[in-house]
């Protein structure tokens, strides 16, 4: 008689009469069988391998290995002499500003103009364009991103603007704060550093009022993106923060407002830093002042009201008075900032050094005392 498998004649697990094992004493036998091979239960019954991870921790991420340093730097354009000057030699044009820039795992300043042969002057006082040199000047000086949300991004139309984005991603350099479309003017650029996912959003609160509406994007138009309380764009910019405060570990917002010539912010200003730290912003940084003003924590946020003048063309006078900023990210979300004072010697930023560093930096500190900021995160 061969093996009856739960037959009558023997229970499971008994011996049959030909001396055979039983069901169950076959069973044992395979599973010792499938433990010695190290063969999957999953794979013998046809699904697929389960793997067994480590219980979820509280984070959405694991640390990155190392820290991120963060630098901003102020306002530029390619008027006068600056546009010979990116011309003649645009590798080397801005060199004096390259060691602000230096240590960076990524660097964003403002791109105060269209990068443009074409288009039609808006009707307004001051317009500002530069040849597509520029763009490839400020990638071999180290920078990254522009925000193109302030009252020159678009001077030259919607075929301006066109040709500053075309421009842009030929010199390898990114952009934020305008596009072609709502979706694009409000997108942010999105990178990952040491594993940290870092998302940065231009907006310009300050528009000429003519560009109210024309510089308004849609959803088929052109248009940069705006933080003005009176129009939908600032919703746009809220809710767009507050989804990467989701899924980003850093948030970024470069911000033009305030008042040119003045270095204190201004009551909206103030209140729409609170609202986009409210919404999930961690570094806030601006310009449009043409000087350069306060900056510290708002609790555990950087914001900077201020970065002045980096490339301009200015001689003298305190709007040559410069610097970057550097946003340091420790592992464990641990922030410090850095004030890197400069100077503009023919209108391109440079790094002060000795007393003239020593008085820079104590005139920067100083300036916090106009503002609700703090020297250190959480203090406020």
């Amino acid at each position: 008689m061969g093996l009856q498998v739960g037959s009558q004649q023997g229970g499971p697990g008994v011996v049959q009469p030909n001396g055979q094992p039983g069901t169950a004493t076959w069973f044992a036998i395979l599973l010792a069988w499938i433990l010695m091979a190290g063969v999957s239960v999953g794979t013998i019954t046809g699904r697929a391998p389960i793997t067994r991870q480590p219980a979820a921790t509280a984070s959405r991420r694991p640390p990155p290995w190392d820290a991120v340093t963060l630098v901003f730097g102020g306002d530029v354009h390619f008027e006068s002499w600056l546009r010979d000057r990116v011309l003649a030699d645009p590798d080397d044009a801005l060199d004096d500003m390259a060691p602000l820039f230096a240590d960076a795992d990524l660097s964003v300043v403002n791109l105060e103009t269209a990068v443009t042969t074409r288009g039609t002057r808006a009707p307004k006082q001051h317009t500002f364009r530069a040849p597509a040199e520029g763009l490839t000047a400020l990638a071999a000086a180290g920078v990254e991103v522009v925000s193109i949300a302030n009252n020159h991004g678009m001077d030259f139309g919607e075929v301006g603007l066109d040709d500053t984005l075309e421009a842009a991603a030929a010199a390898d350099v990114d952009v934020v704060g305008g596009g072609m479309t709502e979706a694009a003017a409000y997108a942010p650029h999105r990178t990952t550093i040491s594993g940290r996912r870092i998302a940065v959003f231009g907006a310009t609160q300050v528009l000429d009022t003519f560009a109210l509406d024309a510089w308004s994007p849609g959803p088929q138009r052109a248009g940069l993106a705006s933080a003005k309380s009176t129009r939908a764009g600032l919703r746009h910019l809220l809710a767009g923060v507050r989804r990467a405060s989701t899924v980003d570990d850093t948030v970024v917002v470069v911000l033009h407002w305030g008042q040119e010539r003045r270095q204190c912010p201004l009551p909206r200003q103030r209140r729409l830093a609170r609202r986009l730290v409210d919404a999930g912003a961690d570094v806030i940084v601006g310009g449009h002042a043409h000087r350069v003003g306060p900056g510290g924590f708002l609790g555990d946020a950087v914001v900077h009201y201020g970065l002045g003048n980096l490339v301009f063309y200015i001689s003298d006078g305190p709007g040559t008075a410069s610097g970057a900023l550097a946003v340091t990210i420790a592992p464990d979300d641990a922030t410090t900032l850095q004030w890197r004072p400069a100077a503009l010697r023919d209108g391109v930023a440079a790094p002060l050094d000795g007393a003239r560093r020593a008085g820079a930096l104590d005139a920067w500190r100083a300036l916090r005392s106009c503002t609700a900021l703090t020297a250190a995160a959480g203090a406020g």
